[in-house]
């Protein structure tokens, strides 16, 4: 046997060898998923806390100018916290630098698991859905257990002192359910659709926005939860800190 020969027996592979490289690279891969994973995750989870502290301090600025009064939300007691007015949102976005857009603005599993949904962007005549829950200087929902803060200086007086968390609404055959970050490694907005029997999932955490500017995700044992409109939807804020 030459030495040229020699060299390329002892270079070549058998199937045996083959098979078990790839298998240590499978095994490799399926280590490392996870982890990039749960960074996209985190990720994701830090630039919404940064939006929601973006829209709570334009919140602050609003009613620094305005005798410490929050914008209003919407002027109906029938519980559709899901809304709130035009006018004052529109200054908001306009006046007091509040980001609102589809690509960004609001709870991401709605604004980025959902692609397309700009109906949640487009105002009514009066009222304006966005991705997020309101809970400052609402109408007292009838029949709800709520009391809404309407001014800074009346924060202590209200349930809580949550001003924005993420969409999230638990309700009945006559409405959709939507619940958010559901699952821990995918992080993903679920809906169920009106006229179907709503199966619930919890999340697996929640953005809240503070009247003190502070953001924090908290754990579903950490939430309290508001029956709006005699019960027929269920919302979730923060409970109080203070």
């Amino acid at each position: 046997m030459t030495a040229t020969q020699s060299l390329r027996t002892r270079r070549a592979f058998t199937i045996v060898e083959l098979l078990v490289v790839m298998a240590i690279i499978v095994l490799l891969v399926a280590m490392v998923l996870p982890s990039l994973q749960k960074a996209k995750v985190s990720a994701k989870r830090a630039r919404e806390a940064s939006d929601n502290r973006g829209t709570v301090t334009a919140i602050l600025y609003y009613a620094s100018d305005y005798a410490r009064e929050l914008p209003r939300g919407t002027d109906s007691t029938g519980g559709n916290w899901t809304w709130t007015l035009v006018k004052p949102w529109k200054a908001l976005r306009d006046d007091y630098g509040m980001l609102l857009d589809a690509d960004r603005f609001g709870c991401s599993s709605w604004t980025e698991d959902n692609p397309g949904n700009d109906w949640w962007f487009t105002p009514s005549s009066q009222h304006w859905r966005v991705p997020w829950v309101y809970w400052g200087n609402r109408a007292k929902a009838t029949g709800g257990n709520y009391v809404t803060m309407e001014r800074l200086s009346t924060s202590s007086q209200a349930t809580s002192d949550t001003l924005i968390t993420c969409f999230c609404r638990e309700t009945s055959f006559s409405y959709a359910s939507y619940v958010p970050h559901v699952r821990e490694y995918a992080d993903e907005g679920v809906s169920f659709p009106a006229g179907k029997q709503n199966p619930w999932e919890q999340p697996e955490t929640y953005c809240v926005g503070y009247v003190d500017g502070s953001v924090l995700w908290l754990d579903w044992n950490d939430l309290g939860q508001f029956h709006s409109a005699g019960g027929s939807s269920n919302f979730y804020y923060g409970k109080r800190r203070h």
